[in-house]
């Protein structure tokens, strides 16, 4: 059977026997207890239903270890389904058995990765699931035999060997570390396998994925070359001298991009479960960069708010509280963006009292986006007079078009003159 090719829609036969293997043992039965998840001993990023049938990682790519609530039997199917998938991580669910009851497991002794920090502690069994079967939706089986050996199967797929070694003299718990781009798994029904359905003649086996994160698995920082502009030229960077970038990351850990105002897309993923600092590089043909401020953006459906910056420049955004409510977080400037050449946001609670920013002392004639030609235009409605009058031509054109300082949409811009 090839793992590459699409699973059979029937379900699996023996090879042996031309009739379907029964689903549980003769004269036997599963306990009357439910295979459920363990309810208190679980990973830090590991949210559960009140029924304890599913659980989702809530942020990060790791801390999410599960167990099961009572010890399998022997070839007790463990039936998960996946609900839930985050196509920029990297790796899978980590599946197998722990002979350790959880119920004696400090939550806080967990580490954060099954493997190999947890199967590297005696009494814990377990092995990556391959990316290419971690979709959403599919049904993934696994139990153990007499023999130690591990099993799973996908849907309706031919059973393949897992991995062995596993004791099977002391009782077993399932062990899920719901891991990687795997965000959110059910438990099904589980269900006893027939030992004479489990003597093919050969069992297909799968290529031994690494139990250790590669280096380069996920991309931790995005080159301004890399970025996924829309309408960009492969040969050439898209973002050109004056263009404004905007960047922010949900409680999934998703890094967005706007350019110019138009949204770009997702670019990376970062953990959102720990205190972030944004990272500058200037290299290749950017040789200067501007905080123009930062402002806290609602869910889909509410308007966007402006945001003061945080009094301590040191202190990180609190991106893990807007898993509750996004509009709770902070947001700060940091050292780079309280320089004297920035421009700080007005509060979301009151309108601005002047145009000009405060904080700057003199009003600068610079033009912030090009920085070359003197400021000669009026932001309405906002009022801000922060632009050229060619830069701001532009800026009115662009897509979602909002001040570089309040972040307010902008309706016009309106030319001024001097006296001498």
């Amino acid at each position: 059977d090839s793992i590459g090719g699409p699973f059979p829609v029937t379900s699996h036969r023996c090879h042996h026997k031309q009739k379907h293997c029964p689903a549980v043992l003769p004269g036997g039965g599963l306990p009357a207890t439910p295979l459920l998840f363990h309810p208190h001993t679980k990973g830090s990023q590991i949210l559960m239903d009140l029924s304890h049938k599913a659980v989702k990682r809530q942020a990060s790519f790791c801390n999410a270890i599960t167990f099961s609530n009572r010890p399998v039997l022997i070839y007790e199917q463990v039936r998960l389904k996946i609900t839930k998938k985050q196509c920029c991580w990297s790796g899978a669910l980590r599946l197998g058995f722990t002979s350790k009851d959880p119920s004696r497991i400090h939550p806080d002794s967990l580490p954060k990765y099954a493997c190999p920090d947890l199967v590297s502690q005696s009494g814990f069994w377990a092995k990556a699931l391959p990316e290419e079967f971690a979709n959403e939706g599919n049904i993934i089986a696994f139990w153990v035999d007499k023999k130690g050996r591990v099993f799973h199967r996908i849907n309706d797929s031919a059973v393949m060997l897992f991995f062995s070694g596993v004791r099977t003299a002391d009782p077993l718990w399932a062990l899920v570390d719901v891991y990687g781009l795997t965000r959110g798994v059910q438990l099904l029904d589980s269900e006893l396998v027939l030992p004479d359905c489990l003597r093919p003649r050969s069992f297909t086996a799968l290529r031994r994925p690494s139990l250790r994160r590669e280096a380069d698995d996920a991309r931790l920082s995005v080159s301004l070359c890399d970025l996924n502009v829309p309408g960009a030229d492969s040969d050439e960077a898209a973002p050109a001298s004056g263009d404004i970038l905007g960047l922010v990351v949900n409680a999934d850990g998703e890094l967005h991009l706007s350019h110019n105002g138009a949204a770009a897309g997702m670019q990376l993923c970062v953990d959102a479960s720990q205190p972030l600092w944004m990272l500058f590089g200037l290299h290749g043909t950017i040789t200067q960069i501007r905080i123009l401020g930062s402002t806290i953006l609602a869910e889909r459906g509410i308007p966007s708010l402006p945001c003061s910056p945080a009094s301590t420049p040191t202190s990180p955004s609190a991106l893990g509280s807007r898993l509750s409510d996004p509009l709770l977080s902070t947001c700060s400037s940091g050292p780079l963006g309280s320089s004297a050449g920035g421009t700080a946001p007005n509060s979301p609670v009151s309108l601005p009292e002047s145009p000009v920013t405060p904080g700057l002392g003199q009003w600068s004639d610079e033009c912030t986006i090009c920085y070359e030609h003197a400021v000669d235009t009026v932001i309405y409605t906002c009022g801000h007079m922060c632009l050229c009058y060619a830069c701001g031509l532009r800026l009115k054109k662009a897509l979602h078009a909002c001040c570089p300082i309040c972040r307010r949409p902008i309706k016009d811009i309106i030319k001024t003159y001097r006296s001498s």
